[in-house]
């Protein structure tokens, strides 16, 4: 009896300790939990992404336009399950949480065609200080911020965030601008950006 009651114990210690893997990054999984192949391909293209910081540089720009372009040719479900991923795999770890939701609000707003007037708005999904709301009682927002469109029609990065709470609905706004503004011909703003 003791001998069984040794074991069982001995299983309870081991099973849990095996359970933690050998420190190598899990795949993401798609919607039915399967491992995914394609959506770890694009995670490794979202990790090429420059950081807010840097993508002012005209060569950083480049990068992070053509890295658009790239994603911008995936299936929704890839691109869903891929950020999905990429921002829970860092959530609770303050900066680098809030380095990754940066380039996903950016890029939302260069794979989706996001006017750059103010549009009216029901809800915002992101804590980002600094997005500029129209001053009237109207709720209109600059839902392309922080990039704005040029004379030339031609998108630069020209805002800049004033803080950040820790919250970004990255998902929910990746259907919303899907939903109410379609792809954006990214394929024209490159070579647009590139003259």
């Amino acid at each position: 009896m003791y001998e069984k009651m040794f074991v069982s114990v001995i299983l309870l210690i081991v099973m849990p300790l095996s359970s933690f893997g050998n420190g190598q990054r899990e795949a993401p999984k798609n919607k039915q939990g399967v491992n995914n192949n394609k959506t770890q391909n694009i995670v490794q293209v979202l990790e090429e992404l420059p950081d807010w910081d840097t993508a002012r540089t005209n060569d950083n720009k480049k990068k992070f336009l053509n890295i658009a372009l790239k994603l911008s040719r995936e299936k929704s479900e890839y691109l869903q399950s891929a950020i999905d991923f990429y921002l829970n795999e860092v959530r609770g770890e303050f900066p680098r949480f809030y380095k990754r939701a940066v380039k996903m609000f950016i890029l939302n707003r260069l794979i989706f065609n996001v006017p750059s007037s103010p549009v009216p708005y029901e809800r915002v999904f992101d804590s980002f200080g600094g997005i500029p709301a129209s001053t009237t009682s109207d709720h209109k927002i600059n839902w392309l911020w922080p990039l704005s469109e040029t004379n030339k029609g031609r998108i630069e990065l020209t805002g800049r965030i004033m803080s950040f709470r820790g919250i970004y609905g990255a998902l929910e706004e990746f259907t919303f601008f899907e939903k109410e503004f379609g792809r954006r011909k990214l394929h024209k703003l490159i070579q647009d950006s590139t003259k």
